[in-house]
């Protein structure tokens, strides 16, 4: 099941950045203007909850058309009682031209599913990233992860919002 509020951005091309739609499906969501990039666009910081822990994603670019998509400076956070994971370089975490990102229940409780859409021929389609928000752990390790690892791993299948962009 996935918790309550989605998102859902156009899609954009923006000098070098390619921007896919970006999905956004955490409970009780917020969105917060957080100032301008380096290229004059609103920025948005939003935030949710995944079980105890606080997920956000800021730098979000909030289009003239009013559309969120997460470009090329957008960091995701997760800080739960264990600790925090970040798309922050060095992290397990990446961001890649599309993203959407959500809390999923689990048989064994609710979990960040991060899937990373590339765009680009050099890389896999798309790579799911899973945290435990309890544990703060990596679930999907260092190794790409396709739609089969990621629903093994959940022991579910994955809502529809992220099987496809």
């Amino acid at each position: 099941m996935v918790m309550k509020t989605r998102i859902l951005a156009l899609s954009l091309i923006c000098f070098a950045f390619t921007t896919q739609a970006d999905d956004f499906l955490l409970d009780g969501m917020t969105t917060t203007p957080t100032g301008k990039n380096d290229i004059g666009q609103s920025t948005v910081r939003i935030s949710g909850k995944c079980g105890a822990a606080m997920v956000s994603i800021a730098d979000v670019v909030r289009d003239d058309d009013g559309s969120l998509s997460t470009r090329s400076g957008a960091v995701l956070s997760i800080e739960g009682s264990k600790g925090s994971i970040s798309s922050k370089q060095p992290s397990p975490l990446w961001l890649d031209s599309g993203n959407d990102i959500a809390c999923v229940n689990s048989p064994k409780g609710p979990r960040v599913v991060l899937a990373a859409w590339c765009m680009a021929t050099s890389c896999d389609p798309v790579n799911y990233e899973i945290v435990d928000p309890a544990s703060m752990k990596l679930l999907t390790g260092s190794d790409t992860c396709d739609r089969k690892c990621a629903e093994k791993i959940l022991s579910t299948k994955l809502p529809e919002a992220l099987q496809s962009f």
